[in-house]
């Protein structure tokens, strides 16, 4: 089977991600037209289109798709029992989740010859956003089942579900997960196939998810742009309001955030931690493209895993209201945005989390009544 899979992916699966790659089909929270585009249906099709290639026995699908909702795909495979007997264990549902919708470009600056939706293998490595967060699981789930297949070992009853929505917060999930409750059954097993690893050499499981809250500050001070010659001294400057707001809510120097938004870790997460930080002796090497001279936050390996998993962290992702340094004149600006990204713990609720937020900001300090 080892044989098999490996000419498999050279044949069919690579090429399958790499053609993925080069539909733009960008979450909608940064998809201003993702509802008419077609874009994500597009995704979807093509997606449909490899997993009927592969004539699995017992395949059925269904693409889900409502007004003001993004799609979806359930698919099912029924249990396999190749030459040995049917049995009610095999007759047991593994559930199987990804999702299919693409972050935007992020950035222009790719290397020569590489570009968000120009798919390019170079040392082994296939580059294309959307290619490996989430684009791989999709082909590689249906390649799983059909190895299986193909080779006569039987498998349990596969169910897929399959989103477009994830990278912006998976608002129809729920919706659509109550809907077909029925038709996945009671899973036994879940696979979440968006989750990270050490390393190659280990087989690992993911034992916990940090949550996620997205929101977008802002600061008005005047309702256009001034000659900081004239209006500097009088007007203050919106990013200083900001920066002045942001240090209330995160201190600058340590990260630290309201208490509110911090859990008690659980002891046998605790023991998980520092399992795997001994069995990597010591620390593990996220291979994060640090520039010189910057060093992780954490002072021990373990301190760091810690801060990575059961820590919430706050992140400026994005700033409107700012020209960049090439046109940038002497002017008083009239506002600064930022969007915000604060990963929370996994024990941590998002509604919780997002009311303590509402409540801080409604009665933070704001200088100059800004």
């Amino acid at each position: 089977m080892e044989e098999w899979l490996r000419k498999k992916v050279k044949s069919d699966l690579i090429p399958a991600v790499a053609n993925f790659i080069k539909i733009p089909n960008q979450s909608r929270a940064y998809d201003p037209e993702w509802a008419t585009n077609g874009l994500q249906e597009k995704a979807c099709q093509f997606a449909i289109d490899f997993a009927a290639a592969q004539k699995l026995k017992g395949y059925s699908l269904e693409f889900i798709q409502e007004e003001g909702k993004t799609p979806a795909l359930l698919a099912i495979v029924e249990p396999f029992a190749g030459s040995s007997e049917m049995t009610e264990d095999l007759k047991k549902t593994i559930l199987m989740y990804g999702h299919i919708d693409k972050q935007p470009p992020l950035t222009e600056k790719w290397a020569e010859g590489l570009g968000p939706w120009n798919p390019v293998i170079r040392d082994g490595k296939l580059y294309g956003r959307g290619g490996s967060d989430d684009g791989y699981a999709w082909f590689s789930c249906i390649m799983i089942a059909k190895a299986l297949q193909e080779h006569n070992v039987p498998h349990n009853r596969l169910v897929l579900f399959f989103e477009t929505d994830e990278e912006s917060g998976s608002r129809d999930l729920m919706y659509y997960l109550n809907k077909i409750k029925g038709k996945i059954g009671d899973p036994s097993m879940i696979f979440f196939l968006d989750a990270g690893t050490t390393d190659y050499e280990h087989m690992c499981i993911t034992s916990s998810l940090r949550g996620l809250l997205n929101f977008q500050l802002r600061v008005d001070v005047t309702t256009q742009g001034l000659h900081s010659g004239a209006s500097s001294g009088i007007v203050p400057s919106s990013f200083r309001i900001m920066r002045n707001v942001l240090q209330q809510f995160e201190n600058s120097k340590t990260g630290e955030l309201p208490p509110e938004l911090y859990v008690d870790i659980p002891g046998d997460k605790y023991q998980q931690a520092m399992d795997i930080i001994q069995a990597k002796e010591g620390s593990i090497d996220f291979k994060f493209p640090f520039v010189e001279g910057v060093d992780s936050m954490g002072s021990t390996g373990f301190q760091d895993y810690i801060n990575r998993i059961w820590r919430p962290q706050l992140s400026i992702t994005g700033i409107d209201g700012l020209p960049c340094n090439a046109k940038a004149g002497n002017v008083l600006l009239p506002f600064t945005k930022v969007a915000c990204s604060l990963r929370l713990p996994p024990s941590k609720s998002s509604q919780e989390a997002s009311e303590h937020g509402v409540k801080f900001f409604k009665n933070v300090n704001v200088p100059h009544n800004a």
